[in-house]
C-alpha cells in the first residue's frame, strides 16, 4: 500500500475531480494506486501540468478524441515515411539509369 503526503493527495484529488475520472467508474483510492497509468490510458498525462498552469484539462470525451487523432496521426506519419523511402529508392534507381 502506498503512503501519500497530504500535498500529493490534494494534488491527485484535484486531478481526479477535474479530469472527471469518477465517470470511468474508478474510485479515488484505485486512481491513487497508479495515477500516471490511469492518465496515460485516458490520454490525459499532461493534465497535472495543465492544472498547475491554471487551466482545465480536457473533458473525457475530448481526451478520447485526442487519443484517436494521435493514433491516426502516427499511422499517417508511418505511411508518409514509407512513401518517402519508396520515392528515395526510385530516385536512386533513376540516377543509376542516367
Amino acid at each position: 500500500m502506498h503512503t501519500h503526503t497530504d500535498e500529493a493527495i490534494d494534488l491527485w484529488g484535484e486531478v481526479y475531480r477535474l479530469c472527471q475520472i469518477h465517470a470511468l467508474g474508478l474510485t479515488f483510492e484505485n486512481f491513487l494506486a497508479d495515477p500516471w497509468q490511469t492518465l496515460r490510458a485516458m490520454g490525459q498525462e499532461d493534465a497535472p501540468d495543465i492544472i498547475q498552469s491554471g487551466f482545465l484539462p480536457l473533458l473525457p470525451k475530448q481526451a478520447e478524441i485526442r487519443k484517436r487523432l494521435d493514433r491516426e496521426n502516427q499511422v499517417l506519419v508511418i505511411d508518409l515515411q514509407a512513401q518517402a523511402r519508396t520515392l528515395d529508392h526510385r530516385n536512386q534507381n533513376l540516377r543509376l539509369v542516367h
